[in-house]
């Protein structure tokens, strides 16, 4: 069986944005546009995915994705995120929802995200607002990551290689939050203590 593709990346929480996004630009970086997307997670009753640290997502951001992720071994010493990625482009994503309702999965949690997807050198830059917070995501390969990330003025002990749904799970924890969708109504009213979950969230060295 032929090797997996690779999705390598690193995140960091951004309090600063319009200041981050200046440097992004000044760097001569390219916008390849904005998104809005819904994702929606699915698993069996058992939760026979996520048991396996994997994840199956239905995006729609003005198209439709279907993506399945999961753990590697293939990731030696590397200080960033690594996971086995597939993902194809779905021409009708009401269809793929019957599919995957028919084999035995249902939707178990979504996340909503505002997404400015930059592309500079060999890595794409995503600025993604999150119900939460707001977030850079940097993806490449690792020296051209960290080299990103330096050139962007980021502190590397403060890269994240968590996902979305684990640094919800941080803020849900301390904020005693009872809702399990990351959704903007959801966090309507609400203004989670960031820089207090930044420890929590950070790679340990």
């Amino acid at each position: 069986m032929e090797s997996p593709p690779l999705e390598i990346e690193v995140k960091f929480w951004v309090s600063e944005p319009e200041m981050l996004h200046g440097k992004i630009l000044s760097l001569g970086a390219k916008s390849l546009g904005q998104t809005e997307e819904h994702n929606t997670i699915w698993d069996d009753k058992s939760g026979s995915i996520r048991k396996k640290n994997a994840l199956l997502r239905l995006r729609e951001d003005g198209r439709a994705t279907l993506t399945v992720k999961a753990e590697t071994s293939n990731k030696a010493d590397c200080q960033c995120k690594v996971m086995a990625e597939w993902e194809t482009a779905l021409d009708n994503p009401a269809a793929m929802r019957q599919i995957l309702d028919f084999l035995g999965y249902f939707p178990v949690r979504c996340y909503e995200k505002k997404r400015h997807t930059f592309e500079m050198g060999s890595v794409l830059l995503m600025l993604d607002t999150m119900p939460f917070g707001i977030f850079l995501e940097i993806e490449g390969r690792e020296e051209a990551i960290k080299e990103a990330a330096a050139a962007l003025g980021l502190d590397w002990q403060e890269r994240i290689v968590l996902n979305y749904f684990e640094l919800f799970e941080i803020i849900q924890q301390k904020e005693n939050i009872a809702f399990n969708d990351i959704t903007f109504e959801n966090f309507s009213g609400l203004s989670p203590d960031m820089a207090a979950c930044l420890p929590d969230f950070c790679a340990k060295p």
